[in-house]
């Protein structure tokens, strides 16, 4: 069973300002970077390693770049600084960049989280309701149904689970959880077996994230 890998074993995760406050400014940095160069590959993680590196390590500064980058008034509007909390609650357990899933966030849904797909997709990492259902279940997350899809935290939450679901099961190529991310595992292993590797959606989300430093 997939369950989250917790940096420190013996510290409950009893409140949402652990994750913030807790693991130290160099461990999430180390996050941070490996888990770049696992999704950009050495090549452009190198290109990139010196912005990547010296920006974006704290909650402060993730704020002060989503205020820059969607303006003032909207940052208010799709409520950044819930979203920018909800990401980081979660973050460093499943040893994600936070800003990579602003990026996932940003090319799903443009940080609304009222949005609705056309096949059913809701909220800001426009999550299926039977996807949540199964990644709730599998990860113990507390899910009353699709309308709680709307709630900036609960669909960050089972989002970034699911993620971190598919990066397990993709043994960390980040190309194809992203892809499967978006097309499904099913879908990513049919276009395997035809030797068809899709890209375009991870090349769109990460195009984003490089976008961002």
């Amino acid at each position: 069973m997939f369950k989250k890998v917790f940096l420190f074993t013996l510290i409950a995760f009893t409140s949402n300002s652990f994750a913030l406050e807790f693991i130290p400014s160099k461990l999430k940095k180390k996050i941070r970077l490996e888990h770049a160069k696992q999704i950009l590959g050495l090549k452009s993680y190198n290109r990139n390693l010196d912005h990547i590196s010296k920006n974006y390590h704290t909650r402060d500064e993730i704020i002060k770049f989503l205020k820059k980058r969607v303006g003032l008034k909207r940052f208010r509007k799709i409520k950044g600084h819930t979203i920018i909390n909800s990401i980081l609650k979660n973050t460093w357990a499943y040893n994600f960049d936070p800003m990579f899933i602003l990026a996932v966030i940003e090319n799903e849904s443009s940080y609304n989280a009222k949005i609705k797909g056309d096949d059913g997709e809701i909220g800001p990492m426009q999550i299926l309701p039977k996807t949540a259902k199964w990644i709730s279940d599998l990860f113990g997350i507390d899910y009353s149904g699709k309308d709680e899809l709307y709630s900036i935290e609960k669909n960050i939450e089972i989002g970034m689970a699911y993620l971190y679901f598919l990066k397990s099961m993709y043994e960390d190529d980040g190309r194809k959880y992203i892809t499967a991310y978006n097309m499904g595992p099913g879908n990513l292993k049919k276009s395997l077996e035809k030797n068809i590797r899709p890209k375009d959606y991870s090349n769109a989300v990460m195009q984003r994230y490089v976008s961002f430093f």
